[in-house]
């Protein structure tokens, strides 16, 4: 493989806060104030947020997690949403074998004793706002270790709010779309109360759009068929 991925940067690449806060008060003809520019943050990271409610193929993540003997649970990142997949791998990183997620309660009704000593079939996250872990149904060995000593975790990952006039979007350009125009209906409720309906009309357009395109690209290989 080429070393393209080390210096990789999609393009097109998303904006700054700075930039877009702009292009929600030119909508609602807004003043370039401190105040207004408040009020287009809030509508930006709003729309942060709503996106986050949702699983997308372009949040996918992962985390390489050294194993512990004697050892089930372990850290996850603070941006995990949800799981996807869990392999292991050899200290060459190569994939070895995997375990099978399980919802915390199959996983406490199937373990009902974990964790134990044994061999690591299964896993599961309790609780990831509270906890930050992810457990496995059995402690394992140290020769387990020896064999497969990194888990790789895949997750879908949450998007930080922007904050600095620097700070751009964690997704691609095209999420863009549906964040400006949900930042300009809520802006629109402060400074152009008439704007809101078309706001509304176009963010949730996007956001059809983003969903229906997100929802191809897990087939984009097979887009024939």
């Amino acid at each position: 493989m080429s070393g393209l991925a080390l210096s990789f940067q999609a393009t097109p690449a998303t904006r700054p806060l700075s930039k877009l806060q702009k292009e929600v008060l030119f909508y609602v003809s807004a003043p370039d104030d401190p105040e207004a520019l408040e009020v287009a943050q809030i509508g930006l990271n709003d729309g942060i947020v709503r996106l986050n409610m949702r699983n997308w193929v372009w949040s996918l993540d992962y985390d390489d997690i050294g194993l512990i003997a004697d050892t089930a649970d372990y850290p996850i990142a603070s941006s995990f949403r949800a799981p996807r997949h869990l392999a292991l791998l050899d200290s060459n990183s190569n994939p070895v074998s995997q375990l099978t997620w399980e919802t915390p309660k199959s996983f406490e009704m199937r373990f009902p004793h974990a964790p134990i000593p044994g061999t690591p079939t299964h896993y599961t996250v309790f609780n990831s706002n509270e906890l930050g872990t992810f457990s496995l149904n059995y402690k394992p060995s140290s020769s387990f270790v020896g064999f497969s000593p990194i888990a790789r975790v895949r997750y879908y990952r949450r998007m930080e709010r922007l904050t600095f006039p620097t700070d751009s979007i964690a997704a691609p350009s095209d999420a863009e779309s549906f964040v400006v125009w949900h930042a300009r209906m809520l802006a629109a409720a402060v400074y152009a109360p008439d704007r809101m309906d078309r706001a509304e009309r176009q963010a949730d357009k996007a956001w059809r759009l983003m969903v229906q395109d997100d929802m191809k690209s897990q087939t984009s290989d097979r887009s024939d068929q």
